[in-house]
């Protein structure tokens, strides 16, 4: 392999390298976003989740399922159920 195409080969690696990085970068912040909303401000409900949510997904392809989980104490998972 010449020292050209070698070269050619590091650079595109390097690129597609940075640019899955940006990637996870932004779709991490995403979710970070979702996480500090809700976090900042309780209660809150579900039905307000699906708006907040498709904005996210909207702003990131690499988000593509966010879910409304809530947290549930033992104690209360059989009234949660």
């Amino acid at each position: 392999m010449s020292v050209c195409v070698a070269q050619e080969l590091e650079w595109l690696s390097d690129e597609r390298s940075r640019a899955f990085e940006l990637s996870i970068i932004i779709s991490l912040k995403a979710v970070t976003a979702v996480h500090d909303f809700y976090a900042g401000s309780p209660p809150w409900r579900p039905a307000g989740f699906p708006s907040y949510a498709g904005a996210v997904l909207a702003r990131s392809s690499g988000v593509q399922a966010p879910q409304w989980v809530p947290r549930v104490a033992a104690a209360q998972r059989e009234t949660f159920e």
